[in-house]
């Protein structure tokens, strides 16, 4: 092979593999995204869908839990108290969004049709801020934290335990 043909073959290959690499990936995707708009400050760190197909969220900026319908869009923030500071969200057995709330450091739950607050206040011996998501039983709700790997902070019909 002399010197022209490797240099025609070379740029033959270097021009056919951009289109090889752009056909492969111009195939459609089965999934579809869709943005939704958020108050300017929410600043939503964690996510978790309920079974009414809408979706939870933290607002760790301004210390709220919203609610976002992507049926339509809406969307509705709960504040969760003086000081918030929510980080994980899960939905336990009983359609309720629990909380792990650093700035008050207790559990939030979330009640899914009246959004009324009810904070399960963690033991002082916690030095800090639960961050983790929490983890629901169809017994209590409970965190793992660096001072004490299992917290359980409440029951499911919300007596704390």
């Amino acid at each position: 092979m002399n010197r022209r043909q490797f240099l025609a073959s070379t740029a033959v290959g270097i021009l056919t593999v951009p289109v090889l690499l752009q056909e492969a990936f111009a195939q459609e995707s089965p999934f579809r995204v869709k943005y939704f708009r958020l108050d300017a400050g929410v600043g939503p760190h964690d996510v978790t869908p309920a079974p009414d197909g809408t979706v939870w969220f933290t607002g760790q900026r301004n210390g709220t839990l919203g609610r976002l319908d992507p049926r339509d869009g809406s969307s509705r923030l709960v504040n969760l108290g003086k000081g918030a500071a929510p980080h994980g969200v899960t939905i336990g057995p009983d359609g309720a969004a629990w909380v792990t709330e650093g700035g008050q450091n207790a559990i939030a739950r979330v009640d899914p049709a009246d959004h009324s607050v009810k904070l399960f206040r963690l033991p002082e011996r916690n030095m800090r801020p639960p961050t983790s998501t929490p983890a629901c039983s169809t017994e209590a709700v409970s965190i793992g934290s660096p001072d004490n790997p299992a917290i359980t902070a409440g029951s499911i019909p919300g007596r704390a335990t």
